[in-house]
């Protein structure tokens, strides 16, 4: 860990190389800490993934951004996780797509602590713990065909 001036930044490394969390003094409200810390365990921001176009409409100044840019690395097996402590908040940014997703666009990126599918997916990659689909059947399904109609 190390101060910022700035900035609240972690590059994505994971257990491939040692990470530096940078932390300034607006860091440590509402959960920032544990975002970055999903970087260092080599988790890559939620709307990220390559079907994130499915969910949500980003603004097109951003798309040159990094931290909005398709990431081709991250585990689109599990469904999109809208409350992720790896999602960004909602804002300007971006928009929910579809109406069918409506009820979830206020929680965006809730960042307070990590939810469900964020522990299952910690469990899942280092302590062998089940896939969340495995847990979670009915969702998996719906969410994967939900993709599949929309052809992301």
């Amino acid at each position: 860990f190390v101060w910022s001036e700035l900035e609240c930044h972690t590059y994505p490394w994971g257990i491939h190389r040692p990470s530096t969390v940078r932390l300034s003094e607006h860091c440590f409200d509402d959960g920032w800490v544990m975002h970055e810390m999903g970087h260092v365990l080599g988790f890559q921001h939620e709307h990220q993934r390559k079907d994130r176009d499915c969910y949500l409409e980003v603004d097109p100044s951003l798309l040159t951004n990094t931290a909005y840019e398709i990431s081709h690395y991250i585990d689109t097996s599990f469904p999109y996780n809208w409350t992720s402590v790896m999602h960004y908040r909602r804002g300007t940014d971006f928009r929910v797509r579809r109406e069918f997703y409506e009820n979830q666009r206020d929680q965006l990126g809730t960042y307070e602590e990590l939810n469900e599918m964020d522990v299952i997916k910690l469990k899942y990659y280092y302590c062998g713990g089940p896939h969340y689909c495995t847990t979670h059947p009915d969702e998996c399904k719906r969410q994967e065909e939900f993709v599949k109609s929309l052809n992301c």
